[in-house]
């Protein structure tokens, strides 16, 4: 019903060791998620998952399962979490699976359609369409890994950041959600996402499939919007590094400089000075 149980539960299982894979969406996020493709990709989607079925009746039984449940079972579900689990024999993994789903129920969850793993799993590498929005709106990330005691309050606080900003976020169009996943057993990612009309980049053009730019709104530039959009991601860098998170990305979108020790950083730029006196490889990258 919200984070807070999410997280509760997610956390448990992640401690146990019962996931080998697990992700979970704000209902924002979800939402946009069940707005792609076609029917036609469905459909592919579909013959993927029975290729990789067990079994002829397997196949025909999973389906048959997603195609009945469609996308519309996701439309009354708040917050949700998707679990793969895999072992050494089928009744090891039928018992993590009840495992997870006995610490779910526990936690406030209700158990739905296993559609989103199982398509994910048979679809692995699909086409990098989400760097949009189903509308052609641009998306942008940005993620903090924490240990699992921080998770609750990290989620609270980027909630009070997004509250401090809706105002001027919904007068520019901007809307926000949440992409979770667990590493190991002791670390929850955070990725909140922003979606906006703005212009697409040459990189979007160049990447997303063409059959699914046709259906693409030119929103023109926003420069506005697209300002904000980098100033609300610079605080939430910012609250990252002040609550110990880390993250994927050494660069430019993250606080390097300012989260590490006076003496690591003082290294660092003595090493670049020695090897880039210029400052010709990759200016501004690193905070330095």
């Amino acid at each position: 019903p919200d984070h807070a149980s999410m997280f509760t539960a997610a956390s448990e299982v992640s401690r146990r060791g019962l996931a080998c894979e697990a992700f979970g969406f704000d209902p924002y996020l979800q939402a946009q998620r069940m707005k792609r493709e076609s029917l036609a990709q469905d459909l592919k989607v579909l013959g993927n998952v029975m290729k990789s079925s067990g079994s002829v009746f397997g196949a025909i039984k999973d389906a048959a399962k997603i195609a009945t449940a469609g996308r519309r079972y996701m439309d009354d579900v708040p917050f949700s979490f998707h679990f793969t689990t895999e072992n050494h024999n089928q009744v090891a993994a039928q018992e993590a699976i009840a495992e997870i789903n006995s610490i779910c129920k526990g936690a406030g969850g209700t158990k739905i359609e296993n559609s989103i793993p199982k398509i994910i799993r048979s679809n692995p590498f699909m086409p990098l369409n989400n760097m949009v929005g189903p509308q052609g709106e641009r998306w942008l990330p940005v993620h903090g890994l924490v240990p699992h005691s921080k998770a609750i309050e990290m989620a609270d606080k980027i909630e009070e950041l997004f509250k401090k900003h809706r105002k001027a976020m919904q007068e520019q169009g901007i809307e926000t959600g949440y992409l979770f996943t667990l590493v190991g057993s002791s670390t929850c990612v955070l990725e909140p996402v922003f979606f906006w009309p703005d212009e697409l980049l040459d990189i979007h053009r160049h990447t997303v499939e063409g059959v699914v730019q046709k259906g693409f709104t030119d929103f023109g530039k926003r420069t506005e919007a697209n300002n904000l959009v980098m100033s609300i991601r610079s605080e939430i860098t910012l609250l990252f590094m002040e609550m110990g998170a880390v993250h994927l990305q050494i660069g430019k979108s993250y606080r390097y400089a300012e989260g590490i020790e006076s003496t690591t950083l003082a290294l660092i730029k003595a090493l670049k000075n020695v090897l880039d006196p210029t400052n010709r490889i990759n200016p501004g990258a690193l905070g330095l």
